[in-house]
């Protein structure tokens, strides 16, 4: 969500990291269509191997992803050879950069804990297990799909691992709290953001000039 405060100031609020740091870095991923052909491909290959080709095509970008990561590897490989060239190499068409402020709320782990809690709820409530089906349907080889928070739960409850849906429910929160920690280690880290208590806190800051 985009909030324009007056002419000189833009609030984003909400995203994860990758999409807020992709709007604000210089670069930006060029877009590519999916090659299913290729992945199908590149898929039957072994990690280590897939890496390789990769530092063939674009050695920077490489350098940036874990051997491991399979997805985004071959992902890579697929823009590199649609392109006809590393994508390190691919600038923004305006080349536009901002000067950016980063905030977060400072909430105790146990408020947070609790926010997880009840916004899985709500999304069992609104529906998470037939928009599940539905997605699993239309990409059921889809890798991102198989391993994302949310998802992955009712592929381990269909394999047996839960006895029924609340088991599947649990994991779910469980797994989103220890992926908030990590998020709030690596922010707490960052000297780039400024922890705030409430939102009123950006438009202080703001107006001073910070």
């Amino acid at each position: 969500m985009i909030n324009s405060i007056n002419e000189e100031y833009i609030i984003i609020s909400g995203g994860t990291w990758f999409y807020i740091k992709s709007l604000l870095d210089e670069k930006a991923l060029p877009e590519c269509p999916i090659n299913q052909e290729l992945r199908d491909e590149l898929e039957k290959k072994d990690n280590q191997l897939l890496w390789e080709k990769l530092k063939e095509l674009d050695f920077k970008r490489a350098q940036e992803i874990h051997p491991n990561n399979k997805d985004k590897v071959i992902r890579s490989i697929e823009m590199c050879t649609f392109l006809n060239s590393p994508i390190s190499e691919y600038q923004r068409k305006d080349n536009k950069t901002y000067d950016a402020s980063w905030f977060m709320m400072d909430l105790c782990r146990e408020e947070l804990y609790e926010r997880i809690n009840l916004r899985v709820d709500l999304m069992f409530e609104l529906g998470l297990e037939n928009e599940w089906r539905k997605n699993k349907e239309k990409y059921p080889t889809s890798k991102i799909i198989q391993n994302t928070i949310g998802y992955k739960e009712f592929f381990e409850l269909e394999e047996g691992i839960y006895k029924d849906i609340s088991g599947a429910k649990e994991k779910i929160k469980q797994h989103t709290r220890n992926f908030a920690k990590r998020q709030l280690t690596y922010f707490r880290s960052n000297p780039e953001i400024k922890l705030i208590k409430n939102e009123d806190e950006i438009i202080n800051i703001i107006k001073k000039g910070g």
